[in-house]
């Protein structure tokens, strides 16, 4: 029996390595008890030579030691198969564990997922609210809808109101021109009439008549007077107010009208130089301009500025030629160097 205990040890250390894990845990454990199962083994062989040899009280101790080594040894064979039951149930335990772990995961997976999408609902809502927020502290800030509108009323009440001012400021300003028109046609005939009556009075004065010429006087002088309170209050009515340009003021164009240009060693560039006719404003409001002769400066500065732009211009031309020419010098350089490399 010893022999073939320890024929087993070897052939146990020589198990195939494809053996799984449980037969290795096993196998690593009877190996562990190896040491009692040879003192069982010692005890046999002990008792199985005495009992050819020793006395009976002896073997009957040897006998009852070996009864105790066999029970201590089916104990331990006892517990080892306790331990593997339990081992077994919990290994059975850890893998429902396991599932149920992963069971859990995946609920908390779902759970992270489902989370993650309603934070990121929040967050458009949050973002939704304070951009609500934000739009209603500046509508709060805004006068309310009534008083809008009613400021839109009466904004439409001044605008109809200054378009009546309008329409009317427009027949003003027709009526005046048809009045400045009816004062111009008073005026030249009032021209006319008193080139007439001078005529008239040259001729009494070759024939004589000089009491003729003494009515004709009286009544020239009556109707004059009378054109001319006409005319005053014609004026007066439409506000007319003539102006002047005084040499050396600045060209406007707004109030005045360019004729000519002449140089001027007096007056500055640009500033008038001479009025040929003056202009009108009607109610404040301008109606002809008046028409200026304008200084075009210095004759000597003129003349300066005319020569050095001629000057500057002929440099350019000379400029542009010598580019042309060193154009020509470099093309006619690059052509016999192409010729020889044609040929070739």
């Amino acid at each position: 029996m010893s022999k073939r205990a320890r024929e087993g040890a070897p052939a146990a250390a020589a198990t195939p390595a494809a053996a799984t894990p449980e037969e290795e845990i096993l196998r690593q454990r009877l190996l562990a008890k190896e040491t009692s199962l040879r003192n069982l083994t010692k005890r046999y062989l002990a008792f199985a030579a005495a009992v050819e040899t020793a006395p009976v009280e002896e073997c009957e101790k040897m006998y009852q030691g070996l009864l105790r080594e066999l029970a201590a040894y089916e104990f331990g064979m006892a517990k080892a198969r306790t331990m593997i039951t339990v081992n077994v149930q919990q290994v059975a335990s850890y893998e429902a564990m396991e599932g149920e772990i992963g069971a859990e995961m995946s609920r908390t997976s779902e759970e992270i997922s489902a989370l993650s999408k309603k934070l990121e609902e929040e967050r458009t809502l949050r973002q939704q609210k304070e951009q609500y927020a934000a739009l209603a502290r500046r509508i709060n800030q805004l006068p309310p809808r009534a008083a809008t509108q009613q400021e839109i009323g009466a904004l439409s009440s001044e605008l109809e109101t200054l378009r009546r001012e309008g329409e009317e400021l427009s027949a003003t300003m027709a009526e005046r021109t048809r009045l400045f028109g009816g004062f111009m046609h008073a005026l030249h005939d009032l021209q006319l009439h008193l080139g007439g009556e001078g005529g008239g009075e040259a001729g009494g004065a070759d024939v004589g008549e000089a009491d003729g010429a003494d009515g004709g006087a009286a009544e020239v002088h009556k109707y004059y007077s009378g054109i001319h309170k006409q005319l005053t209050q014609v004026l007066e009515a439409a506000q007319l107010e003539p102006f002047d340009s005084a040499p050396g003021d600045a060209y406007d164009w707004r109030r005045h009208r360019e004729v000519e240009r002449r140089p001027s060693e007096e007056v500055a560039k640009n500033c008038v130089l001479e009025q040929t006719a003056r202009g009108y404003t009607m109610g404040g409001e301008l109606l002809r301009e008046a028409e200026v002769v304008v200084s075009s400066g210095s004759a000597a500065a003129a003349a300066a500025a005319e020569a050095e732009a001629a000057a500057a211009a002929a440099d350019a031309a000379a400029a542009v030629e010598a580019a042309a020419a060193a154009d020509g010098e470099e093309a006619g350089e690059a052509g016999p160097e192409a010729g020889p490399e044609g040929s070739e």
